[in-house]
């Protein structure tokens, strides 16, 4: 028997508005979140598993304030 694939991406099925260290943060249906995330506990039911979604690792094109590139 294959072993299941442990899904490391969640997909919120509504939109909603939740708050973390006194910010607000706004959600909108679709929006991904990675395994983990503080914004999963508690609010499960408001993901779904995101099968089928790929996720690529996009490096920052410019360099931030102060950093050097290609040195």
């Amino acid at each position: 028997m294959p072993r299941a694939k442990k899904n490391d991406l969640w997909m919120a099925r509504e939109s909603f508005v939740t708050h973390q260290d006194g910010e607000q943060y706004s959600v909108v249906a679709g929006d991904l979140v990675r395994d983990g995330h503080w914004m999963l506990k508690g609010r499960e039911e408001l993901f779904k598993p995101a099968e089928g979604w790929v996720r690529f690792d996009i490096e920052q094109a410019t360099a931030a304030p102060g950093e050097k590139r290609g040195e």
